[in-house]
């Protein structure tokens, strides 16, 4: 299955550290961010990835070349202002094959056994999170243990919530879904619930996803892989 990559951002809450290079470039356990997502996507036998650059994408096009090195074969897709992950989504439109793909973020970290099972499952599915620190992506509505419904967190309550990811997989009737909610990917994913059904929920287990908004999230990334790192020697 294809996966597209979203790293384009520009990374304002950890500026200067992304003044000349993307999130995804940030280093936790001594690798790009980035690299940690290309390995682990080389070990479970992916081999077509898409990533969207915008932001120090020199910086990131050097050092990733042309997946070889991780088992891959990556394309770059360029997206020109940094306008959101729709619109990140929107360029990668030409490079994308027919069928469901699976969308990534490219300055996050996930498991070997999450990207398993979403690489490796069929229809659509959002990542559902255990933590609000990690659910930054909306508040997920569920109904017979599948999602219904995707809201922003400002519009719901936290209370109990359950929290989704930015991570997917999803039809390739998404992108003219993204196009006819003028850019939102959060609204695009709640129209094709309603049109087609609820989606599937890969639930990451605590500690299976991380995703780095600020530099107390890099550092426990850093913490965490470094302590996996000691515990395998």
């Amino acid at each position: 299955m294809q996966v597209v990559v979203l790293a384009a951002g520009r990374a304002v809450r950890l500026r200067p550290l992304t003044h000349e290079r993307p999130k995804a470039m940030l280093n936790v356990a001594g690798k790009p961010i980035v690299h940690h997502l290309l390995e682990e996507l080389g070990r479970i036998g992916v081999q077509d990835v898409v990533l969207v650059v915008g932001h120090g994408h020199n910086v990131l096009q050097s050092y990733v070349g042309d997946g070889g090195r991780f088992g891959l074969k990556v394309k770059y897709v360029h997206q020109p202002s940094q306008l959101g992950p729709g619109d990140a989504l929107l360029q990668a439109r030409g490079a994308v094959g027919p069928g469901e793909f699976v969308l990534l973020v490219g300055e996050s970290w996930y498991s070997v056994e999450l990207l398993r099972s979403l690489v490796g499952g069929k229809g659509p599915a959002v990542v559902e999170v255990p933590d609000h620190r990690t659910g930054r992506h909306g508040v997920l509505t569920v109904r017979g243990g599948k999602a219904v419904g995707l809201t922003e967190r400002a519009a719901a309550s936290t209370e109990a919530a359950l929290f989704a990811a930015g991570a997917y997989r999803v039809p390739d009737s998404i992108f003219d879904a993204v196009a006819q909610c003028e850019g939102r990917l959060r609204d695009a994913i709640r129209l094709l619930m309603q049109r087609g059904g609820a989606w599937a929920l890969e639930r990451a287990p605590m500690g299976g996803y991380v995703d780095v908004v600020d530099a107390q999230d890099l550092l426990a990334l850093h913490a965490r892989l470094m302590a996996d790192q000691d515990a395998s020697l």
